[in-house]
């Protein structure tokens, strides 16, 4: 067989080609591991690189000899192999440099690497910083560099210099109206105490927040005047009470006068005498009137009441007590009421059943809504309801076994204490 010397200059330069093109093949595998932390095909990598650059040094030692340059005894011993040694050992070092390629890329997507982790962050929509003490930068993603170009006009060389620029706020909001939240803390970095800058883009939810800031001061606006109205509404409803009877009161008195008149005018006995006993009549109305306008007042302010916040009232009866104080107490407890059906059970009505005697009024409260889910605690207005119950020498019952129901005894006179 021919040997590895004995063959021509373009065999041998072919064959010093072929170890080029693997060793390129070989050094760009062994970058990757490096990448990867496979450090022991690295070594597999370089041991392949250099038996290649051998066998190039063969080739070039033969051909010197044959110029008639200096012999080299590792080369003549080499060049006495035979030839197809050479094409089967490039054959086999060059299935080993296939393999190792396609390793180092199919690693590279089967593992988390160090260079995924770096693009895993750089596409991170958040941006994301971590330097030492003395402002040196360990990691800054693209978003992180994006932002510090935005808010200082430079790139993000130095992390204390750029924290100092924040000027250690929160909320910062660009020219483009986007606004970004960030975060500071400290952590130990193989026990060395480093710094982490998070920052997150909260455009939206800022402006909802402002949206739902609005909304409240809004809302609180109309609580206000709704409070106010129900201050006023008190007096409105009397107004307006005092407003009809006064007008009744004055076409009666201007029909009684035209009757007068004519009364006397006439002469006639009989008709004197039926406008006398008209005066009288319309004396007593009026007087009635003026004691039932306590009760009145009360039963329309309840009313006025409900309507505002929506509940009904369904009496089967209403009280016929003239007491002032009996009176109040009722409104008291009825107003209390309807808040709590509304507020805790979601009623659309309040059912107000009265048992009227002579010494006292007991009115039950019940409602449509749902009933409670435990034990009631009295707390508030109840327990304010109840001091003014007894203080007065009423009681208050609460019964929450089917339903809501709260019961009432209120005393119809006797009392002179302070509501």
């Amino acid at each position: 067989m021919i040997s590895f010397s004995a063959l021509s200059i373009l065999p041998r330069n072919f064959i010093c080609f072929w170890a080029i093109v693997l060793i390129a093949g070989f050094l760009i595998s062994a970058i990757l591991s490096v990448g990867q932390k496979r450090y022991a095909m690295v070594l597999v990598d370089t041991a392949a690189a250099f038996l290649l650059y051998f066998l190039m040094e063969i080739c070039r030692g033969i051909s010197v000899a044959k110029l008639g340059g200096p012999s080299y005894p590792l080369a003549e011993a080499a060049g006495t192999a035979p030839f197809g040694l050479y094409p089967l050992l490039l054959a086999l070092l060059s299935l080993l440099c296939v393999f190792r390629l396609k390793s180092c890329l199919g690693y590279a997507r089967a593992h988390i690497t160090p260079m995924a982790v770096k693009e895993a962050v750089d596409q991170n929509p958040a941006g994301i910083c971590c330097y030492r003490k003395n402002g040196q930068v360990i990691l800054a993603n693209h978003r992180m560099q994006e932002l510090a170009f935005a808010i200082t006009g430079r790139w993000l060389l130095n992390g204390c210099e750029f924290y100092e620029a924040l000027g250690h706020r929160h909320l910062i909001e660009l020219p483009d109206k986007s606004v970004i939240r960030f975060s500071h803390r400290l952590f130990l970095l193989a026990s060395e105490p480093c710094y982490e800058l998070l920052a997150e883009d909260i455009t939206e939810l800022y402006r909802r927040s402002e949206a739902l800031q609005k909304e409240t001061q809004r809302l609180a606006a109309q609580n206000r005047i709704m409070k106010e109205y129900s201050k006023t509404i008190d007096e409105t409803v009397r107004r307006q009470e005092v407003l009809n009877t006064k007008i009744r009161i004055h076409d009666e008195m201007n029909r009684l006068l035209l009757a007068t008149e004519k009364a006397i005018r006439s002469g006639n006995p009989a008709e004197q005498e039926s406008v006398q006993k008209t005066w009288q009549k319309n004396i007593l109305l009026l007087c009635m009137e003026g004691d039932s306008q306590v009760k009145n007042n009360a039963l329309a302010d309840l009313d006025a009441l409900a309507a505002v916040i929506g509940i009904r009232l369904v009496y089967d009866r209403v009280p016929q007590t003239k007491n002032a104080e009996a009176l109040l107490l009722f409104s008291q407890a009825a107003e209390e009421a309807m808040t709590n059906a509304v507020k805790h059970a979601g009623a659309s009505s309040l059912h107000i059943n009265v048992l009227e005697e002579a010494d006292r009024l007991t009115v039950i409260f019940t409602n449509d809504g749902s009933g409670p889910v435990g034990p009631i605690m009295e707390g508030g207005g109840l327990t304010a309801l109840r001091r003014r119950l007894e203080k007065a020498g009423g009681t208050m019952g609460i019964d929450s076994s089917a339903g809501f129901a709260l019961t009432l005894t209120i005393p119809k006179g006797g009392c002179n204490c302070v509501l």
